[in-house]
């Protein structure tokens, strides 16, 4: 009501403020109701600003948005624009947050070879300007998605050293991301007990921040590397604790993934 207030007081400035203040809280909690009033707001005040580079963030919060909520097709033509805004300013860092949101979608589209080429891209745009989280994050992703075509052996060294990386850079959200990357290529490895350990030390970090987002994510690893260790009771507790907090949050994508796996349990 706020930032609308705002919109129609013709204070269009305090409106895209508002809402990009805001979006870190929307992603983090997955408060999608507020996140897709705001989001769309702040592209309506940026507009009227005529500011390209405020429309260009505020696209590229929509298009996570979109994202999030699995509109893949709106979410990649969202994050496209945003892309060609910042390639027109010259925004480095903004290009790079571009060109990783674009990965990502190709990723759930099953687009693997244009998301490691957005990804591979990433990571060697941000090392060039020195920017270690973006490389990290470029590099991060690449493994994932080289590691869904099948490259086990190739991302697995990768993998071991992304959970330190970004410990000594104190992001535990994207600690607990690599341990769960490490848990799926040692998995796939077949080596379970490592993977269990890994994907536990993702579980403790959520634990940890009481983030029920992540914990909701990590569970579902869990389970599928439970059900391989042929302890059935055990994922099954991991699949229902995952669909409940997905159902809770409102993440219905990740819900569907956590009852398909209660299906195969």
């Amino acid at each position: 009501a706020n930032a609308r207030s705002a919109v129609d007081a013709g204070l269009h400035r305090r409106a895209w403020e508002l809402a990009l203040a805001l979006s870190p809280l929307h992603m983090h909690s997955f408060a999608f109701d507020d996140w897709a009033s705001l989001s769309e707001l702040a592209i309506t005040a940026a507009e009227a600003l005529t500011d390209q580079a405020a429309l260009a963030t505020a696209l590229g919060n929509r298009g996570m948005f979109l994202y999030r909520r699995r509109a893949l097709g709106e979410a990649k033509a969202t994050q496209t624009r945003a892309l060609a805004i910042r390639e027109e300013l010259g925004d480095k860092i903004g290009i790079c947050r571009s060109l990783n949101a674009l990965g990502l979608i190709c990723l759930r589209t099953r687009e693997l070879t244009e998301a490691a080429a957005y990804f591979a891209d990433t990571a060697e745009r941000a090392r060039r300007i020195g920017d270690v989280h973006w490389e990290g994050l470029g590099r991060m992703n690449l493994t994932e998605a080289r590691l869904e075509v099948g490259d086990v052996a190739a991302t697995l060294q990768t993998a071991r050293s992304l959970p330190p990386f970004f410990a000594a850079l104190h992001e535990p959200g994207y600690e607990a991301s690599a341990y769960w990357l490490l848990s799926c290529a040692l998995r796939f490895a077949g080596d379970l007990t490592a993977a269990l350990a890994a994907i536990d030390a993702a579980l403790r970090i959520a634990e940890s921040a009481s983030n029920r987002m992540w914990e909701g994510g990590w569970l579902i690893e869990a389970a599928r590397v439970h059900l391989a260790m042929g302890d059935t009771d055990e994922a099954m507790n991991c699949c229902r604790m995952a669909a409940s907090l997905q159902r809770q949050i409102g993440d219905h994508s990740r819900e569907a993934t956590a009852l398909d796996l209660v299906g195969e349990v």
